[in-house]
C-alpha cells in the first residue's frame, strides 16, 4: 500500500493572464508522478464537487490531488496541445466537444494516434468499490454519445438540464395550480399573468437562454429521427442536403417564441435585451418574473440569492408544442389529456390510437442539456494515467455519485441511480429535487458537435450570432424585430449557398 499522503487542493485563478500571453508564458512547474493534476473550467456548476470528489480519492489512495480552477475556458486546448513538455494535467474537466479532436486521431497530436488515452477500458471496469461496470452504470444515452467508432476517449462530468423555471408561489398568488402541458396552455398561462400585471419572463437577451426552450419545441414536432437526421446535415430521406434546415418544427418552434417574446404581446420583459445573465438571474430570483429559460446550474451560480431560502422555484418538464396535436389529428384538449396520461397523473386513457400516444410521450420526455458540453479526457502523454483512470472509477461509483450531488446541491452524473435514497437527498431544494423528477425519464437532444458537418463544415443550428432568437424576436426596435418566417427563411438561403463546401469542409459526399 501506498504511503497515504496530505491532499493539496490548490485552486488556481488565472484570471485571464495566459489567454493573454503565449502559452509558453505559462509552462507547467512540476510534473510528479504521483500527484493528480486535474483542471476545470468551472461555469455555473461550480468546483466544489471536484473537491470533494478528490478529497475521497487522497483518503483511499493516497495520492496528492492538485486541482486548477479556471474560467478561461480557451486554456483547455491550449493546454492540451502543448503536450508533455508544457502541460502537466492529467485529467481535464472541460466545458467543450472535442469530436473535432477525436476525429482527428494521429494528426491531433505530432507522434501519437490519438491526443486522448482510450478510456475503453475504465467503461469496461468497475466503479470504486462497485460491482456494477462504469458502462452499465451511465445512462445509455450518455454511454452512446460518448462512443465514437467502438471506442471511449471521453467521460462526462456532469448532466444539467436546461428548460423554463417557474416560481410557483407566483403561479399560486395568480390562481395557476399547475405547470402549462402544452404551448397554447402556456399562453393561457401568459394572459392570466399579464391581466394581473404580473411579468411572464425574464431572460439575458445577448445569451442563449432560450435556444434550448427552442429547440425541445422543434425536436418535440419532428420525433428524434428527424432531429438526429438534421444534426448530420441530411433530409427525411437520408441526404446530405440543405432541406434539413426546412423541417416544418423549426419554423412552428420559432412561431411559438415569437408569441412570447414579441414586445406588442406584452409577456416579457422590456429591457431583458439589455441584460447580462448574472443581472437577468438576479432580477429573476428577486421575483420579477414568474417564468425565466435557464438550467439546473442556476442555483450554484446564484448561490447568495437562494441563501434565505424562501425561494419556491421549479422546473417544469417543457410544455408540448400544441401543433403537434394538429399534425397527430387531435384537438387541444385531447392533447393536455394524453399528456395527463402519459405523465402518470391520470389513468384514464385517451381515446386515440397507441401510435398517438407514443408519438406525444417521446415528444413529453424531450429536454436540452445533458452531457455535451462536459466531457472529462485524460491527455495521451499523462505520466499518471492510472491515477486519472481511479478517480474516474471513484466519480462512476455510487459513493462518487452521492459526493457529486451533495456538493453540487443537486447537480448530479447521468447514471442509473436513485437519487431519492441517497445520503443528502433530504438538503437538496426543491428546485433540485423538480430537477431529479424530471431526469428520471428524459432524451436529451443536444447531440450536434458529434457529426462532421457540424464539428467540420461549420453548421450550426442558426448562422447569426449568440443570442440571435432573442434579439430578432424581442427587440423593442420596430425597425429590427424579425419574424420566425424570416428567421426560418434566412437559415434555409444562408447555407444554400455554401452547402457544397460544407460538405466539403466535413467530408462527406453523396456519392
Amino acid at each position: 500500500m501506498k504511503k497515504k499522503r496530505s491532499l493539496k487542493l490548490f485552486s488556481l485563478l488565472l484570471g485571464g493572464l495566459c489567454a493573454i500571453l503565449s502559452f509558453s508564458g505559462c509552462k507547467k512547474t512540476e510534473d510528479n508522478a504521483d500527484v493528480l493534476y486535474i483542471h476545470i473550467n468551472r461555469a455555473g456548476n461550480g468546483d466544489k464537487f471536484v473537491y470533494a470528489l478528490a478529497e475521497k480519492f487522497t483518503e483511499i489512495y493516497g495520492n496528492e490531488v492538485d486541482i486548477t480552477s479556471t474560467t478561461v475556458n480557451d486554456l483547455t486546448r491550449t493546454k492540451l496541445k502543448a503536450g508533455a513538455k508544457n502541460n502537466n494535467v492529467d485529467l481535464f474537466l472541460a466545458i467543450d466537444q472535442v469530436f473535432d479532436l477525436i476525429a482527428m486521431g494521429k494528426n491531433a497530436l505530432p507522434g501519437y494516434d490519438s491526443i486522448f488515452a482510450d478510456l475503453s477500458d475504465v467503461y469496461e471496469s468497475n466503479g470504486y468499490n462497485s460491482d456494477v461496470k462504469i458502462k452499465d452504470f451511465i445512462k445509455a444515452e450518455a454511454y452512446d454519445y460518448h462512443t465514437v467508432n467502438g471506442k471511449q476517449w471521453t467521460l462526462p462530468y456532469l448532466e444539467n438540464v436546461t428548460g423554463l423555471v417557474y416560481n410557483e408561489d407566483i403561479f399560486t398568488a395568480n390562481g395557476i395550480d399547475s405547470a402549462p402541458r402544452t404551448t397554447d396552455e402556456l399562453i393561457e398561462v401568459c394572459d392570466k399573468l399579464k391581466a394581473n400585471g404580473v411579468t411572464s419572463f425574464t431572460y439575458a437577451g445577448k445569451y442563449d437562454y432560450w435556444r434550448n426552450v427552442y429547440s425541445i419545441w422543434w425536436a418535440q414536432y419532428e420525433g428524434l429521427e428527424n432531429i438526429r437526421l438534421f444534426y448530420e446535415g441530411k433530409d427525411s430521406t437520408g441526404t446530405y442536403s440543405v432541406n434539413c434546415y426546412k423541417q416544418a418544427g423549426r419554423l412552428y418552434a420559432l412561431e411559438v417564441l415569437e408569441e412570447l417574446l414579441k414586445p406588442t404581446n406584452g409577456y416579457s420583459d422590456r429591457n431583458a435585451n439589455t441584460y447580462e445573465f448574472t443581472q437577468a438571474q438576479v432580477n429573476y430570483l428577486e421575483g420579477h418574473a414568474a417564468m425565466m429559460p435557464n438550467g439546473d446550474w442556476l442555483e450554484n451560480e446564484m448561490a447568495a440569492n437562494f441563501q434565505d431560502d424562501k425561494l419556491n422555484i421549479k422546473l417544469m418538464r417543457t410544455p408540448v408544442i400544441s401543433k403537434l396535436g394538429e399534425s397527430l389529428g387531435i384537438d387541444e384538449e385531447t392533447l393536455r389529456k394524453t399528456i395527463d396520461y402519459v405523465d402518470g397523473n391520470s389513468e384514464d386513457k385517451p381515446d386515440v390510437s397507441d401510435e398517438v400516444i407514443e408519438k406525444i410521450e417521446e415528444a413529453r420526455f424531450i429536454s436540452c442539456g445533458g452531457t455535451a458540453a462536459a466531457p472529462s479526457f485524460i491527455p495521451v502523454y499523462s505520466n499518471a494515467i492510472e491515477l486519472a483512470k481511479n478517480f474516474l472509477r471513484l466519480m462512476y461509483s455510487p459513493t462518487g455519485a452521492e459526493i457529486v450531488m451533495r456538493a453540487t446541491g443537486g447537480v448530479v452524473l447521468p447514471v442509473k441511480y436513485d437519487y431519492t435514497k441517497a445520503e443528502g437527498y433530504d438538503s437538496i431544494s426543491s428546485f433540485q429535487k423538480s430537477k431529479l423528477k424530471i431526469t428520471e425519464r428524459v432524451t436529451f437532444v443536444d447531440n450536434w458537435k458529434k457529426y462532421p458537418m457540424f464539428y467540420a463544415g461549420g453548421l450550426t443550428s442558426f448562422h447569426v450570432d449568440s443570442g440571435c432568437l432573442e434579439k430578432n424576436l424581442g427587440t423593442n426596435s420596430v425597425k429590427d424585430l424579425t419574424t420566425a418566417k424570416a428567421l426560418y427563411q434566412a437559415d434555409i438561403n444562408y447555407y444554400s449557398t455554401r452547402w457544397e463546401s460544407i460538405m466539403s469542409q466535413a467530408g462527406v459526399s453523396n456519392d
